[in-house]
């Protein structure tokens, strides 16, 4: 259990995520199972030359490795989300035709992600479909 930033709106950036990780410990939430920090849609804005997705700067001014040492320093797991279509429901980057290299990036960059949450909507929107990755 834990929190999404679907949740909450599209809006997404680093101070929601701290806020929401510093409410998750201060309040007891992780004490009770809520252990989740889950970032959804409209955290990534493009590709890199090489076809990485990037994370939008405007919102993760301190880069999205600061994200990752906070859900550490705070023993919270973490997972993010990627489309597996060309485009994510809110137009972003999704991860069709990227998916290893997708996998890759977030372990490489240090990220040890506990999941990475994929959904394709226009497929399986109907039956409510989403498949978890894990990455163990």
């Amino acid at each position: 259990m834990g929190w999404n930033s679907w949740n909450k709106s599209l809006h997404v950036d680093e101070a929601l995520l701290r806020h929401m990780a510093d409410a998750m410990v201060s309040s007891g939430m992780k004490g009770a199972a809520y252990e989740y920090l889950i970032i959804d849609d409209c955290w990534q804005i493009s590709r890199d030359a090489t076809g990485n997705i990037q994370a939008d700067p405007k919102h993760f001014p301190s880069g999205m490795k600061a994200i990752w040492r906070l859900r550490a320093f705070q023993r919270l797991k973490f997972g993010i989300y990627s489309d597996v279509g060309e485009k994510t429901c809110a137009g972003r980057p999704g991860s069709q035709g990227h998916k290893y290299q997708y996998a890759l990036q977030q372990t490489a960059a240090g990220r040890s992600s506990s999941s990475i949450e994929a959904k394709h909507p226009r497929a399986f929107q109907s039956i409510g479909l989403r498949s978890v990755i894990p990455l163990i």
